[in-house]
Order: C-alpha cells, then sequence, then structure tokens
C-alpha cells in the first residue's frame, strides 16, 4: 500500500439549479469561483452534467446538476442519482499520490471502482476513481491533482489566497471546514473503511443530543471524517438515513461567533431546523436541499464534551 491520500479535491452538493447554488455559495461564504472559460466547465458531454467549482476557505464546493436539456443525462449516473435523491450531498473527493495502488487496494477489499460516465475500464493514473457508494458507506471520488492542474485552483495556484481572512468576508464569520459527517448503520463497518481502508486516524468519540448519533471523528488526509450512527429515530441523520441510505450526509463549517451567524443565516433565509448553545443545524429547505451545519467548536472540543 504506497498510495497517500491529501488534500480535499471538493465536495458535490447535487442540485438542480447550480447556477443558483453558486452563486449562494458567493454571497453567504464568499465563495471564489474558478471554472469560468475552463474545459469541462459548466458542460461535460461525458457526464451529462452541468457545474462550477468554487473555493471556499480550506474546501472546494462543486455546485453540480443533470444536464436535464440534454438527451440521456436522467440516465447518466449523475441523472440516476439525482432522481433518486434529489439535491443532496453527492460525494467526497481527495487528491492522492497514487490511484492506482489505490484503486487495487480497494478492490482487493471487494470494492467497485468506476470511472467517468461510470465506466468499468481499467483506470489510468490520470483518470478520477470513483466507488460505489454501498461498498465505501459513501460515494467517494480520488484523483491526482497534477490530472486536473489545468484547473486553476486558487487554493494552489493564488498565491495571496491563504492571506484571506474569511471571518471577515461575510458576516458568516467563516473560520474554515470542520468536519463532514457520512452516516451510517454499522459504525465499526465504517470505521474500517476510512482507517483500515483509506489509511485514516482516528481523533477521538464523542455522543451528541442534538444529532441523536453516536460519532467518531477519523483524519483522512487534509480533513475530517465524522462518522455518525443514529440512536433514535427523530433526528435530522436518522430520518436522513431512513429515506436515503448511508451517505455523505452533512458539512459542518466553524464559525467565530455563532449568534452573529446564525442572524446573517436568517438574513439568507437559512433558519435552523435545531441548535444548542454551540451548534446549528440548518434546515435544508434554506440550503439548497443539503445539511449544513455550522459551529463555534474545534473537532477536539467537540470529542471532549
Amino acid at each position: 500500500m504506497t498510495f497517500k491520500i491529501t488534500k480535499l479535491f471538493h465536495l458535490i452538493h447535487m442540485t438542480d439549479d447550480f447556477a443558483a447554488l453558486d452563486k449562494w455559495y458567493e454571497e453567504v461564504f464568499g465563495a471564489v469561483r474558478f471554472t469560468d472559460g475552463v474545459r469541462g466547465f459548466p458542460y461535460l458531454d461525458v457526464e451529462k452534467r452541468d457545474a462550477t467549482l468554487t473555493a471556499v476557505a480550506g474546501v472546494c464546493i462543486e455546485p453540480l446538476a443533470p444536464a436535464f436539456e440534454v438527451e440521456g443525462a436522467d440516465e447518466a449516473p449523475i441523472g440516476r442519482f439525482y432522481r433518486k435523491f434529489g439535491s443532496h450531498w453527492h460525494s467526497i473527493a481527495w487528491h492522492l499520490d497514487d490511484p492506482l495502488d489505490l484503486s487495487r487496494h480497494l478492490k482487493d477489499k471487494g470494492v467497485r471502482i468506476f470511472g467517468r460516465g461510470g465506466t468499468t475500464e481499467a483506470p489510468t493514473a490520470a483518470d478520477p476513481i470513483f466507488t460505489h457508494p454501498k461498498d465505501t458507506v459513501c460515494a467517494l471520488e480520488f484523483m491526482t491533482r497534477e490530472a486536473v492542474s489545468q484547473l486553476p485552483d486558487p487554493r494552489y495556484v493564488d498565491p495571496d489566497y491563504d492571506s484571506i481572512d474569511w471571518t471577515t468576508r461575510t458576516p458568516l464569520g467563516l473560520k474554515d471546514l470542520g468536519y463532514v459527517t457520512v452516516t451510517t448503520t454499522d459504525l465499526d463497518r465504517a470505521k474500517k473503511v476510512f482507517v483500515e481502508w483509506l489509511d485514516g486516524h482516528v481523533l477521538g468519540e464523542s455522543t451528541s443530543d442534538l444529532t441523536g448519533t453516536r460519532d467518531v471523528y477519523v483524519q483522512v488526509g487534509e480533513i475530517v471524517v465524522q462518522l455518525a450512527q443514529p440512536v433514535g429515530t427523530d433526528s435530522l441523520a436518522a430520518v436522513d438515513l431512513a429515506r436515503n441510505g448511508e451517505s455523505l450526509h452533512s458539512v459542518t463549517w466553524q464559525v467565530a461567533d455563532l449568534a452573529k451567524a446564525k442572524t446573517f443565516l436568517a438574513d439568507k433565509g437559512v433558519t435552523a431546523a435545531a441548535e444548542d448553545a454551540h451548534t446549528l443545524l440548518a434546515d435544508p429547505a434554506g440550503t439548497f436541499g443539503a445539511y449544513h451545519r455550522f459551529t463555534d467548536l474545534s473537532v477536539g472540543q467537540l470529542t471532549r464534551i
């Protein structure tokens, strides 16, 4: 096993209106779009999709929609996902240094691997590899940075990007990504995928009355994945799991001042479905169908609560 998973490539937010969603990330988070005029954006024929890539602090978000006007788009993998789940988080994508080694490693574990457009042909080192979500708890993608070096991702190419003060860029007071949440029916199996198979490192465990889950925090590359198993049936996580199965459930953002963030979010039509003193779970009706959380706690603080 020689592969090394590194920086987050992107998180895909599936929607029926990628342009409106892209604008929402810009207005709420201060996101920096970087795919204008880039080949394959907004439309990519092999996937029959429309998309943009936009940078938010240390993260890249991909607002994505099936190209509804294109014949056959509803039968492509992205179109099938939308037909089944609607607007929802789709997948986590990482950069890594050796996708072919990872592909062999995961296939040895029984994971089904796909290429662009759902092809099952053997990938090359320049190809993205996608996992079947039922084999890895949620849909995952891996690709080298070199393979997408034509993308002017400001996190890599803008020397001034790291000096951006995200806490003042919009009234949200964003600090950075906190963690991403993957819901599961089996924490032991999820840990096997993210720790044993993907070479992750367990940072800690906790339980949450607010989210109604038992949680394990795993460092995978440069981000933290919260593996969450609902303990009841009424929480947002439990409802999402019952409706959509195991998946990338939510993205949590760390903010400087939760009260100020709540006021700003309300002005943008984002209200709390549930909250406590430190964390707000946004109603997905105001966040284009995908679950977002906002917290003033770090992962280290969460695992000590």
